[in-house]
């Protein structure tokens, strides 16, 4: 395999991943990251987040970093990966610092020998990856015009089992405008076996936004499901998924296929991609004059899911008032302490404002995330300390540190053994002894185990 210089703008979840798991299979890697605190951990070989198998990869590969876009960091590479945050600004996505790094890339490649690609990995509405990169070359002479080349390669990773999903990627999308973007980054992903899709940008950019909402709307879709049997008696929606996923259709060589991980009922989906890439594309749509009636079904049940999860704990505990509740997970999922859009938080400020004290445990989200979270919260180092004197527990993420606790001597702790599980996440298991055990997707008459 060819090595190739690559510059990845952004040291977070996915460039830092991406940098780092390139190169592992031999490529000359600099992470760009301004953020100083972050920067320095890198240095170390230390990863500024939680992500299994990250810390590893960079003790194992150290990355070259430097603070900002110049000709000595970009200019001199082959590709440049921009890998920065396209945060919500209302239902659009903000793109101004994908702007800003595009333009810098470009300005950086002035004067300098061979091609070059930027690719970009930051989620994007269609459309967008060409225009950016023709903002940025108009002012460009017009021999650094033609070696400046764009590429759109969206990444298709997962919090939590991010790293493997780099090194064992099920696909690899590259929409590149010419032959050459299209050569360069076949070296980049030389040593991957799995379909490599070459596309236009445009369609690049829809297949990873059309990914997202495809999860999403399978989670909203269980949640619906749970909201009809929680006005069914009898009515079991985890009974309910699971006769869907049986079937064959959704099965590979005889079990079932991952994708219906996403049928599972819960709080409604969350983290930083699923909310704010649904509503994008719903969005662009509506700038195309088209209409999204699954995408809007898709939000309109996450965004209701939370209140309806808090009606049900309040049915179970006889009202909130008063009580106090621990409230076990933050995150958005287990294996990562990124608590952007959480369900979990979004059942806390609930629970809050439904006039309980509520007492707050997560491993692995830091003290700082939690007091963005809310600078009150109560927020305590152990499960024990959280539960000791509750009324109500309350599991706000499937994390596996819950199945390493002894259930039936924490049940001695609360005030009142009463476990809501809002994640499901005992599944179809034994729920904890000791314990008035209650999950959603059933009607409020149904007898808690």
């Amino acid at each position: 395999m060819k090595a190739v210089r690559i510059t990845v703008i952004g040291g977070g979840y996915v460039g830092l991943v991406s940098g780092a798991c390139l190169a592992a299979i031999g490529h000359d890697v600099t992470i760009i990251e301004r953020d100083p605190t972050r920067r320095t951990a890198i240095d170390q070989a230390q990863a500024p987040f939680f992500e299994p198998g990250l810390a590893e990869l960079l003790m194992a590969h150290r990355l070259k970093t430097a603070a900002e876009i110049s000709p000595e960091t970009v200019g001199t590479a082959h590709v440049t990966l921009v890998c920065v945050g396209t945060p919500s600004g209302g239902d659009a996505p903000d793109l101004s610092a994908l702007e800003s790094a595009v333009l810098a890339v470009a300005q950086a490649c002035c004067d300098r020998d061979g091609d070059h690609v930027i690719a970009v990995k930051s989620t994007v509405p269609p459309g967008t990856t060409r225009r950016v990169l023709n903002d940025a070359r108009s002012g460009l002479p017009d021999a650094d015009k033609a070696r400046v080349h764009g590429v759109m390669n969206p990444e298709f990773l997962r919090q939590g089992v991010a790293v493997n999903d780099f090194q064992n990627p099920d696909r690899i999308v590259i929409g590149a405008e010419t032959d050459r973007a299209r050569e360069i980054m076949a070296q980049v992903y030389a040593p991957y076996d799995c379909p490599i899709l070459t596309t236009s940008l445009e369609t690049a950019e829809m297949a990873k936004c059309g990914a997202n909402a495809a999860l999403a709307t399978l989670i909203s879709f269980s949640n619906e499901m749970a909201a009809l049997c929680e006005r069914t008696p009898g009515a079991d929606v985890a009974d309910v998924l699971e006769a869907i996923t049986l079937d064959r259709r959704w099965a590979v060589d005889g079990q079932p296929a991952g994708i219906t991980r996403y049928l599972v009922a819960g709080g409604g989906f969350g983290g930083s991609c699923l909310p704010k890439d649904v509503d994008a594309l719903r969005h662009f749509a509506d700038g195309l004059g088209a209409s999204t009636p699954v995408l809007d079904g898709t939000a309109a049940v996450n965004k209701a899911r939370p209140g309806a999860v808090v009606d049900a704990i309040a049915r179970a505990a006889g009202g909130l008032s008063g009580k106090r509740v621990a409230m076990l997970g933050l995150a958005f999922k287990p294996d990562t302490d990124d608590t952007r859009d959480s369900p979990a938080i979004a059942l806390y400020h609930r629970i809050k404002t439904a006039g309980a004290r509520v007492t707050a445990w997560d491993p692995m989200v830091s003290d700082d995330a939690a007091a963005r979270i809310d600078f009150g919260m109560q927020r305590v180092p152990s499960v024990e300390l959280a539960v000791k004197g509750a009324d109500m527990v309350v599991i706000g993420t499937a994390w596996h540190h819950l199945f390493e606790i002894d259930w039936a001597k924490l049940a001695g702790l609360a005030s009142d053994p009463l476990l809501f599980d809002t994640r499901g996440a005992f599944g179809r298991g034994t729920p904890p002894r000791g314990w008035r055990y209650h999950t959603i997707g059933h009607h409020p008459d149904t007898e808690a185990t």
